[in-house]
């Protein structure tokens, strides 16, 4: 986490120097920045453990996603050899 926040202060850092010649607009723009990277991290951060915080949700949702997921997957049919040999 604390590689995320050094690459998110540098990629902050960097945009200042893009100028503007109207302050307000410059602030503005570094605010909204400052925010979208402060967000990402939040969420980053509150996804990584899928069974705590915010955002979570049970252990049985991944049985069930596992169980519909198997049900749904048939093994591809093979060709006869047949139909090979005649191609």
């Amino acid at each position: 986490m604390k590689y995320f926040i050094g690459c998110g202060v540098i990629t902050v850092i960097a945009a200042c120097f893009i100028g503007s010649e109207n302050v307000r607009l410059h602030f503005l723009m570094m605010l909204a920045l400052t925010a979208t990277v402060s967000l990402v991290l939040v969420a980053i951060a509150d996804i990584d453990d899928p069974f705590q915080g915010t955002v979570h949700i049970r252990s049985q949702a991944f049985a069930e996603a596992l169980s519909t997921m198997n049900s749904h997957v048939t093994p591809p049919s093979l060709p006869a050899a047949s139909t090979l040999a005649s191609q």
